[in-house]
């Protein structure tokens, strides 16, 4: 009796396993599709209907498809629009982000400002509170209007206007943290001496 009932559950398990053992394509009007992919390339999905894996091979763009959900629990997702990647562009891209890393460090000028303002508040309200500004500075991007991005057309390049922003957003940082040492330094520097002459 129990080896009987070890065999059905077995079958059992078999039959589990095999019914839910497909890849879901989905597309991106919602449709789901039950499938057996063949194969994936730069163009389209070549598939087999599911409940007829025997049957023709079926073909969709990938312009098409939103995800594929393998049956190891794996996953692809496709983007909104299909680019192909080639050196050239990934260099392009490279190049002109360098450039505004590069204009970043002419032209942002409002680095200073932030250290300044980190600066005055902790030496006239002690370093606590010379936090608060450093902190600020440290979290907030730098605003648009105070990029001082030299070329209005250049900034529509977003691998440009990307660099440049990273690079004077580290700026502004390094100077508010710099600033906030310093007068952390004057103030342990200042306190043992002014003990010292009461």
């Amino acid at each position: 009796m129990e080896k009987y009932v070890l065999v059905c559950f077995i079958c059992f398990i078999c039959i589990i396993t095999k019914c839910t053992s497909q890849d879901l394509l989905t597309k991106k009007n919602g449709e789901d599709i039950k499938t057996k992919i063949i194969e994936v390339n730069k163009i389209n999905v070549i598939y087999k209907k599911f409940d007829n894996l025997n049957g023709p091979n079926y073909s969709l763009p990938i312009a098409d498809i939103l995800l594929i959900r393998y049956e190891n629990g794996t996953k692809d997702i496709f983007s909104n629009e299909f680019k192909p990647i080639n050196e050239k562009s990934i260099l392009d891209a490279d190049r002109d982000s360098m450039n505004g890393v590069n204009d970043a460090i002419k032209f942002y000028k409002y680095a200073p400002n932030a250290g300044a303002g980190t600066f005055l508040t902790s030496i006239l309200f002690t370093p606590f509170i010379g936090l608060i500004p450093a902190i600020c500075c440290s979290v907030t991007p730098v605003k648009k209007s105070n990029l001082g991005i030299p070329n209005s057309v250049i900034i529509e390049n977003p691998n440009y206007y990307n660099g440049y922003k990273k690079k004077a957003r580290s700026m502004k940082v390094q100077a508010a943290w710099k600033n906030f040492g310093i007068a952390f330094g004057i103030y342990l520097i200042a306190i043992p001496i002014i003990i010292f002459l009461k």
